[in-house]
């Protein structure tokens, strides 16, 4: 099993960077004594996405046929009701300092894109933008859609965030862990 260090430099998302942030709080306060155990679940989607979040967002696009270009990436998507269900096993059974990764599965974007033309009969672009030419284009398409006062789908963060490691697990890897982990 790989793990990586908590995420730091400026290299990174302020996203990612708050997150680390937070949880070297809480290992502060775990050190002085807080009950507390931590987890990080995915990429989290679900039912009630209120705002809609930049996932959500996407989504809607492809469901409108408003999609211009599918990209060549995908990320390990969790449902939100298995990150509650986690997070609540975790605070009853897990130890004190514990660390959970809450996972579901990776999946690409066209095949999100497969499924929303299954459930909507939406036209849905059949074009995959391979990951260097999206990356090469992101800044330009975020300039354009900030000069109409909109939020860009894809983004240089996004686009990092979509090539990410397609081998995310939260199988137990300590023969002391459990793992809160519910099928999608």
């Amino acid at each position: 099993m790989k793990t990586r260090p908590l995420v730091e430099g400026q290299q990174y998302p302020p996203y990612d960077r708050s997150k680390a942030a937070g949880e070297k709080e809480v290992r502060k306060g775990i050190e002085k004594g807080l009950d507390a155990v931590i987890i990080n679940p995915t990429g989290i989607f679900g039912p009630y996405d209120y705002q809609p979040s930049h996932f959500g967002a996407a989504l809607l696009s492809m469901a409108n046929g408003k999609m211009p270009a599918l990209i060549d990436g995908g990320f390990d998507w969790v449902d939100a009701r298995d990150v509650v269900r986690g997070a609540m096993l975790a605070e009853k059974k897990a130890l004190t300092g514990s660390n959970y990764l809450l996972s579901g599965h990776w999946v690409s974007i066209p095949e999100i894109a497969n499924v929303i033309k299954e459930i909507t009969d939406a036209s849905i672009t059949g074009f995959v933008c391979p990951m260097p030419v999206a990356r090469f284009g992101a800044p330009f398409a975020t300039a354009y859609n900030r000069l109409l006062g909109r939020r860009a789908l894809y983004t240089s963060v996004s686009l990092r965030a979509l090539n990410s490691n397609h081998n995310i697990s939260s199988r137990e890897s300590n023969p002391r862990a459990w793992v809160p982990t519910a099928s999608i």
